[in-house]
């Protein structure tokens, strides 16, 4: 137990008339004062009344366990009972607000090893379980932080800790089933984004970050899960749930260098190209990549016959030598034509670094 909860059990017992000694499970003693050395019965079953020595024990399910004594008196197993139901309202729920900086430090990974120990041990992270981070941004102004709107409507299950990380953005530790799927996920990120946009009128972009196993792995799920923000807002500008691992080639154009990204783009999409790539032509690209190159699915989405698709593919073919109904010359377009978005990953970048 840590020492902040030390000091809140001091608080409050103080003020009681009838005296209380505590200690933890293994018999150590955290609060009062013993004239002699006392050994408590650490053997106590939970919920259990002892009496030995003009002493009553009462051992409470509170944290890892902690056991009370008060001296021997005809209401004394009450008093104890009392007092167990004063520790558990005192002592902080896993997971909750006392937690939020610790998992912030986790996040961040700036501490040494002693120090992430340490307060892994203060906050009682669980050191193993299955979990992933989710990051929850709101998508505009908000009139208070996110994460205060989001703990009044989402229901948080048993082993989840929802973390403020700054005013427009919030973290949700995820506990997981070992069976959980990514799908799963994305299932459970749109039923948030629903029941934040109908009670508060919230919209949310949401990063999913890797189930991971470790408690030092979070950090690495948390960074997945805002990296995938960033990069699928860019990519995807028209979708708001955005799952790491589902982001592959969007990952690797995002490390592209920016003089080479630029360079290869322009190689398309250049003054000679421009009035041939016109928003019309762009839309109607993008359809037919989307639909997999099915030219009559293409045409019946677009509302524009098959033959008016067939001559706007043939007109890209004869300007640029790309012939988008195979797949080569599809993927050479998709490529080249996303380069652009690692360009502005890159903008985006340099203004963040600018105001800092």
């Amino acid at each position: 137990m840590d020492n902040q909860f030390i000091r809140r059990v001091s608080g409050v017992f103080s003020t009681l008339n009838t005296p209380f000694t505590l200690f933890d499970a293994n018999g150590r003693l955290l609060y009062g004062s013993v004239t002699q050395t006392l050994q408590p019965p650490v053997d106590l079953p939970f919920d259990q009344v002892y009496s030995r020595e003009g002493a009553v024990y009462y051992k409470a399910d509170v944290g890892h366990g902690c056991i009370l004594m008060t001296p021997d008196a005809p209401h004394a197993p009450d008093s104890l009972k009392m007092a167990a139901a004063l520790l558990q309202a005192l002592f902080p729920p896993e997971g909750s607000q006392d937690a939020n900086t610790g998992y912030q430090q986790l996040f961040q990974g700036t501490m040494s090893l002693a120090e992430r120990e340490a307060l892994i041990e203060e906050y009682r992270i669980p050191r193993e379980a299955a979990r992933c981070v989710l990051l929850l941004s709101a998508a505009s102004q908000v009139p208070k932080p996110v994460e205060s709107i989001l703990k009044t409507i989402l229901p948080i299950d048993q082993g989840d800790v929802l973390v403020s990380m700054n005013r427009h953005s919030a973290a949700l530790v995820k506990a997981l089933p070992d069976s959980a799927a990514a799908e799963e996920l994305s299932e459970y990120a749109a039923a948030m984004q629903e029941t934040a946009l109908s009670e508060e009128g919230l919209s949310l972009l949401i990063g999913i970050g890797d189930t991971v196993h470790q408690v030092n792995d979070l950090q690495k799920s948390y960074r997945q899960a805002r990296l995938a923000v960033d990069i699928g807002s860019v990519f995807h500008p028209h979708r708001s749930i955005f799952a790491y691992r589902n982001l592959l080639l969007e990952r690797f154009l995002a490390e592209v260098p920016l003089e080479t990204a630029s360079r290869y783009h322009g190689m398309l999409f250049n003054r000679k190209t421009a009035r041939l790539f016109t928003d019309e032509m762009l839309d109607t690209v993008n359809m037919f990549l989307e639909k997999d190159l099915n030219i009559s699915d293409t045409a019946r989405q677009m509302y524009i016959h098959r033959n008016t698709l067939v001559y706007r593919l043939e007109k890209i073919q004869k300007q640029t030598g790309l012939d988008l109904r195979h797949f080569h010359d599809a993927i050479t377009y998709k490529l080249l034509f996303e380069l652009k978005k690692t360009s502005m990953l890159h903008s985006d970048a340099d203004s963040t670094s600018e105001r800092k």
